[in-house]
């Protein structure tokens, strides 16, 4: 069953606009404009509970990899970019998805879809 994932990744200022289609197994879409955006290619492994995949390209790209636990309390926790210059990621809920992707400091606040289909994202 197909469904759409949007909201806002940092502020209002300095954030950038999401907009993911979902479908059993994936999650596809763009971060960002046209010019200054990255492509979102991502695979759910319902059985294994991860999350994988790309956000941008081949070359200016950053890997995603995650493990997630559905239900009432939901959860993701994993890493996006490589051990040495990646970030930690954690996203929960399910009415709504809030988290970080960073470390104390540099980090930035994750999209807050719209309940309809924020419960989506952590139970494909």
């Amino acid at each position: 069953m197909a469904s759409s994932i949007y909201g806002r990744v940092g502020g209002v200022i300095d954030g950038l606009s999401m907009n993911c289609a979902t479908d059993s197994g994936s999650i596809h879409g763009r971060i960002g404009g046209d010019i200054f955006g990255a492509d979102i290619d991502l695979a759910v492994d319902e059985l294994r509970g991860t999350v994988s995949g790309r956000i941008g390209g081949v070359i200016i790209g950053r890997s995603v990899d995650a493990k997630y636990h559905a239900g009432s309390n939901a959860s993701l926790y994993g890493r996006v970019g490589g051990i040495i210059d990646g970030n930690d990621i954690s996203l929960s809920g399910t009415d709504r998805i809030t988290g970080r992707c960073g470390g104390r400091i540099i980090a930035c606040c994750m999209p807050t879809p719209p309940p309809s289909c924020s419960s989506q994202i952590l139970s494909t």
